[in-house]
């Protein structure tokens, strides 16, 4: 019976939305027919994907795929995302708030990394390879001619071991850089030294 009247109460706020949305509408044919700043908002946050809030920085686009997860680094310096697509996008964040926000694009080959960890210096970061389930260090290194960068496979590769062939579903760095760390979705941590 609870449940019924929390029911009903939410279709009486319905009803009141409709309302109001009905009478803004009389206001608006009122004002010559134009939209309300409220109703332009809703309408871009729904339809254009253009939203604001007081305390965004950037809309970062360049995966043609779906993001799967992201990590800063330790200094603050740069962002990883890893997507579908099969890369790993390093945003650096002092172009937050500039126009250009191009990142540098690494290529996970034949794969798709689905995990992306940073190391404690910020030089390097893992991810955890889904097809090949393995995890695999990539290096962040200046390129000759200038100041940019590029994302290089470092050729260090730990092929995850987990119980029953689980789904691996957390990798982490420790602070000293030490340990790689993998985690199942059955009950064990499978744990790598880096040294």
């Amino acid at each position: 019976m609870s449940w019924a009247s929390n029911h009903l109460s939410f279709q009486g706020n319905i009803s009141k939305i409709k309302k109001s949305n009905s009478q803004s509408g009389k206001n608006n044919q009122q004002n010559g027919g134009k939209k309300t700043a409220a109703v332009k908002e809703k309408h871009n946050l729904h339809g254009n994907q253009n939203y604001s809030h007081p305390w965004l920085v950037a809309n970062l686009k360049g995966h043609s795929g779906r993001v799967l997860d992201v990590d800063f680094s330790a200094n603050g310096k740069y962002l990883a995302s890893c997507s579908e697509d099969g890369t790993v996008l390093i945003w650096p964040t002092k172009h937050f708030h500039q126009g250009n926000k191009m990142p540098i694009r690494g290529n996970i080959a034949y794969d798709q990394a689905d995990k992306v960890r940073w190391s404690p210096d910020s030089k390097a970061f893992v991810v955890h390879k889904s097809v090949g389930d393995e995890i695999e260090v990539y290096k962040l290194t200046k390129k000759d001619e200038g100041s940019s960068y590029t994302v290089l496979p470092a050729n260090r590769n730990f092929k995850i071991d987990h119980t029953g062939g689980s789904e691996t579903i957390a990798i982490d760095i420790s602070c000293t850089g030490k340990f790689l760390m993998s985690c199942s979705a059955m009950t064990d941590l499978v744990l790598y030294d880096l040294n």
